[in-house]
């Protein structure tokens, strides 16, 4: 082989090693929901996290990673942030059924839903899009078209009742999906009210 030849050869696969050694603490550095707002929102809207299991959004990954050629490390950060939210779901419905077989074995009559905190629920379930202060500018916000509301402005409490809030959150709108079968009825009347208390200034 000629010498030159065989010197650029070297000197390509060289750089390629070095770009890719080097591209492996950028990719660190991205969230999961980054990646995925980045990748994947661009046709598919944030579904509600218990939507799948834990297994189900890991194959789905799988194959869409290949799909959108995202690298192992994007791949394994987009699944772990689709799964996060599914098991902390998950692991809630569990302890309010042990709860609730527990208090039936001793034959109270009525056993009360409990109601989580509302704002664990907007972090887990709302911020991704919303925002952590419910400004519309979450990191999933970019894939969006309008852009997701803002809770923080002051007409939004102004322009909407709780009953229609409740109706949104319940039955989806616009880009938003409906979290009927993910959040029950009392914790989305919870939730509500906590965006309302956002509008107002409150926290």
């Amino acid at each position: 082989m000629n010498r030159n030849l065989s010197t650029s050869i070297n000197l390509l696969v060289a750089l390629a090693i070095t770009g890719a050694t080097l591209a492996s603490p950028l990719e660190a550095q991205r969230s999961g929901v980054e990646i995925w707002a980045a990748n994947c929102g661009r046709c598919h809207m944030i579904q509600p996290a218990d939507r799948y299991g834990p297994k189900a959004w890991a194959d789905i990954g799988q194959h869409m990673s290949i799909l959108a050629r995202l690298t192992s490390a994007e791949s394994t950060a987009v699944i772990e942030f689709l799964q996060g939210a599914a098991r902390r779901i998950a692991a809630q419905k569990a302890s309010e059924e042990t709860a609730i077989a527990s208090v039936a074995s001793l034959s109270v009559a009525a056993v009360a839903p409990r109601i989580g905190d509302p704002a664990d629920l907007y972090a887990g379930q709302c911020a991704a899009c919303h925002g952590k202060s419910g400004k519309g500018d979450g990191v999933a916000a970019v894939a969006f078209n309008p852009k997701p509301a803002n809770f923080a402005d002051p007409e939004f409490a102004k322009t909407l009742t709780l009953d229609q809030i409740i109706a949104g959150i319940t039955d989806g709108k616009g880009a938003m999906p409906p979290f009927a079968d993910a959040i029950p009825p009392e914790e989305i009347r919870a939730l509500a009210e906590y965006l309302l208390k956002l509008s107002e200034g409150g926290s």
